[in-house]
């Protein structure tokens, strides 16, 4: 125990452990008398994550080679502790629709494969490029190159 005067800070020091954590305040008064630990006061909840998500891609055909002005691909995101990942398509020229619907990003839920179609291909070598980012923030780029006859 040490002594708090009003308007002061206390310092701890986290581990650097990454997963889900918590750290627990009690009081203590002039009397001895303790506090007891009420969850929503004094629990504090933090989650400590650096590693960015994955994404894996492939055609549901499994070729890279196409005829079509576009493709259909099976996406699973996975990351170690977020349950969903944001999915952002960064590559110029293409679009992408999931569900029939045009949409830039789309949320994937972690370890959940996604059928999501990529229309706008042209002639030659296509870069279809990702950024995915977990609940924390970290990010990753993930590219896949098709080729349309």
């Amino acid at each position: 125990w040490e002594p708090l005067i009003n308007g002061s800070k206390k310092y701890i020091s986290l581990p650097a452990i990454e997963g889900e954590h918590s750290v627990i305040t009690r009081f203590k008064n002039a009397y001895g008398d303790i506090t007891t630990v009420k969850e929503n006061n004094d629990v504090l909840k933090y989650v400590l994550d650096k590693t960015s998500p994955e994404l894996l891609m492939e055609t549901v055909n499994g070729t890279r080679i196409t005829k079509q002005n576009g493709v259909l691909l099976n996406l699973t995101a996975i990351d170690n502790l977020s349950k969903n990942i944001k999915m952002t398509l960064v590559s110029n020229g293409l679009e992408m629709l999931v569900n029939g619907v045009t949409l830039n990003t789309v949320t994937l839920s972690n370890n959940t494969e996604q059928e999501i179609y990529i229309n706008g291909l042209k002639q030659g070598f296509n870069v279809i490029s990702f950024d995915v980012q977990d609940e924390a923030g970290n990010t990753d780029t993930k590219t896949l190159r098709i080729y349309k006859k």
